[in-house]
């Protein structure tokens, strides 16, 4: 955590945040940053989006290895019926601290559509995404790349940006 704030901090002094949407989400307000970072700060800004602004809850949480894949499955449900998504965070330990490397995002099209566009700021709306793969939008730091599955899925993958 003290990571985290010290490089927020050093990039406010300095002035490299000049793009608010390269470090922090817009109407969310929730950092946005994922590789590189503490896989509990992290994660627990990205669940808080997923509750507060997409109304999904927790299903289950992964504990078996977080040091080296911590995977955790949200359940949404609309109706009768449930949207399941998966976000699993594939880690590195660092001193004491998780770190991220990188990160998948798998379920229903329309759910991973909507956060790729929304929890990033993208400039698409979900008629662009359709039946497309391969779009990626970078961060200060990360490469986040949006995927159509073939079974009716998408995938956003998160690595480093570099």
């Amino acid at each position: 955590m003290k990571k985290v704030l010290f490089i927020i901090s050093l990039f406010v002094v300095t002035g490299a945040i000049c793009q608010p949407n390269n470090f922090v989400g817009g109407s969310h307000g929730k950092l946005v940053v994922f590789c590189g970072y503490d896989v509990n700060s992290v994660s627990n800004y990205f669940d808080t989006y997923l509750f507060e602004n997409l109304g999904y809850s927790t299903a289950e949480s992964g504990v078996p290895d977080k040091v080296t894949k911590f995977t955790h499955a949200f359940i949404k449900r609309v109706g009768s019926s449930n949207k399941k998504l998966i976000v699993t965070y594939n880690n590195k330990l660092d001193g004491d601290t998780i770190i991220i490397s990188t990160c998948d995002i798998t379920g229903k099209w329309d759910e991973v559509a909507t956060i790729f566009i929304d929890y990033w700021e993208t400039k698409m709306n979900l008629p662009e995404l359709k039946g497309k793969a391969g779009i990626v939008k970078y961060t200060i730091t990360d490469k986040i790349t949006f995927n159509t599955n073939p079974n009716g899925t998408a995938t956003i993958h998160i690595q480093k940006n570099e």
